[in-house]
């Protein structure tokens, strides 16, 4: 194709050839994983939403909320606050959020919250603490050390940090 067409075939929005990269501002925030067409993934907020929350508000009614996979973040975060209700808690934090003209967000499965951990210089903003996963089930849930990079299973109780994500 000569530089003329390809010119105006850009400028019409017809092809692009930009790619985009971790760690690139994108579609309300900061790309964190790309799958393998680099067309798809998601995005995390800036900076963390808060620094002290529970997984959940304590009603009894039981979240699981169970998806590890990437992508199952979104489903788990509608779970968790279909039964926990109103509250100040993760899932809720991010299923509330608003943030640059998105109000998609969710709190991140297990393995969407380790591509945070992995790219967390890339994308910036961490802090060294524990970062709460939408993974749960009746007796606990998933986070991640943000120092360590180390996941485990822990007390929904205990206080930890939130970064909301989006898919594109």
């Amino acid at each position: 194709m000569n530089h003329v067409f390809k010119t105006i075939f850009n400028l019409l929005g017809i092809i692009s050839s930009k790619q985009i990269a971790i760690g690139e501002s994108h579609l309300g925030g900061i790309i964190a994983y790309l799958d393998n067409t680099g067309k798809h993934g998601i995005v995390a907020a800036s900076v963390d939403q808060d620094s002290k929350l529970k997984w959940d508000n304590g009603n009894i009614d039981f979240s699981r909320s169970t998806g590890a996979a990437l992508g199952l973040g979104k489903v788990n975060t509608a779970i968790i606050v279909a039964k926990q209700g109103a509250g100040h808690y993760a899932a809720k934090q991010c299923f509330d959020l608003v943030l640059n003209g998105f109000s998609d967000w969710y709190l991140p499965s297990k393995d969407e919250l380790d591509k945070l951990c992995i790219y967390k210089d890339i994308i910036g903003g961490f802090s060294n603490k524990y970062y709460w996963s939408s993974t749960g089930d009746d007796n606990g849930a998933w986070d991640q050390d943000f120092l360590t990079g180390y996941q485990s299973y822990n007390n929904k109780n205990l206080p930890g940090s939130v970064r909301a994500v989006r898919a594109f």
